[in-house]
């Protein structure tokens, strides 16, 4: 039986992979997700990831739709809100809730930080500092790492100390984890349309 610790390698290299796919669908630089972490400055890195998730969700339901014309409508909608690319994409397919949690937070705060240059300079691990207690549950339940499926205080606990010790690195971890998942959809998508095509021509 595979270890833990091997299945969570797995998992590591398959969301790298997903994620460099969907990075090359988009014609980004090789890499751009990477580099977001390692040489982005805070308010430019909540701005950017947003937008890459964005563009995850925004891909996944062209796919989905394969409606070409509809295609610059849906990237004029908001990332989330009643009318918008989220709402399109629940209403396509039952969206887990954790993806809403994480969408819902992350806009929230790149539309605190976007809208003012003051901005600049946010410092996210001195904000996270600053959050009262019930902001900060909400925070780690939503950019929390871990995604174990038990809701033991055990593994609260570990997602806690991990985002309170890197948040950023909590936030881009995650994200990259539901970009994955999010063009991983579009590919079985994909699969079974193919297969219901060749079905057809069988008959």
């Amino acid at each position: 039986m595979p270890t833990d610790e091997f299945l969570k390698h797995k998992a590591q290299e398959d969301t790298e992979y997903l994620t460099a796919e969907l990075e090359r669908r988009l014609d980004l630089p090789d890499g751009f997700s990477r580099r977001l972490l390692i040489e982005e400055d805070d308010w430019s890195f909540i701005i950017k990831i947003h937008a890459l998730l964005e563009a995850a969700v925004a891909h996944a339901i062209a796919e989905s739709l394969q409606r070409p014309e509809l295609d610059d409508l849906v990237a004029a909608m908001p990332l989330n809100g009643r009318i918008s690319k989220m709402a399109i994409l629940d209403s396509l397919e039952t969206v887990d809730p954790a993806l809403k949690r994480f969408v819902n937070e992350l806009s929230g705060l790149r539309n605190q930080l976007v809208h003012r240059i003051a901005h600049a300079s946010f410092d996210l691990r001195a904000h996270v500092s600053r959050l009262e207690a019930s902001k900060l549950e909400e925070w780690v339940s939503a950019f929390g790492a871990t995604h174990q499926k038990r809701a033991d205080s055990g593994t609260r606990e570990h997602e806690r100390r991990l985002f309170l010790k890197g948040p950023k690195e909590s936030i881009w971890v995650t994200a990259r984890i539901w970009i994955a998942r999010l063009y991983l959809g579009t590919q079985r998508e994909l699969l079974e349309r193919f297969e219901r095509i060749l079905e057809a021509k069988n008959e």
